[in-house]
């Protein structure tokens, strides 16, 4: 079955990031805490776990995830440094904007999309940011 970009990313990549991101994003051993961001590594390491457990679905998701990996974490420059987005991981923001951009209302909208905190959003909410 075929899904629009958008249609895939609320209905299946971001609902699945809301209940799952803590059990993808790992404790970064120098600081013993997560990081908030899923780099590439996370990612697959995190598919490799899925197929394990027999959740194809979630290795699924992940996939796509990992398909889309640059241009996620390209869509909102949010790092505090001079180092690449992809290299920093992808962050919640950057799933925020990344979503908007290929928004069908996106086009309506003046100025460039902010960052919308859409992991407080509810389950059957197809609005991830503000107007």
């Amino acid at each position: 079955m075929f899904q629009d970009e958008y249609t895939l990313l609320t209905q299946t990549i971001m609902p699945f990031l809301r209940e799952r991101w803590n059990e993808i994003d790992l404790v970064e051993r120098a600081v013993g805490e997560r990081d908030g961001r899923l780099t590439l590594a996370e990612l697959e390491a995190a598919r490799v776990r899925f197929i394990a457990s027999g959740d194809e679905e979630g290795a699924h998701v992940l996939n796509e995830l990992i398909m889309r990996y640059d241009a996620i974490c390209n869509a909102f420059p949010d790092g505090e440094s001079d180092e690449h987005e992809s290299s920093l991981g992808i962050s919640r923001e950057d799933v925020s904007v990344y979503a908007q951009l290929w928004s069908p209302e996106y086009r309506k909208r003046e100025g460039p999309p902010e960052p919308e905190n859409w992991m407080d959003a509810e389950d059957n909410s197809s609005k991830y940011w503000k107007r």
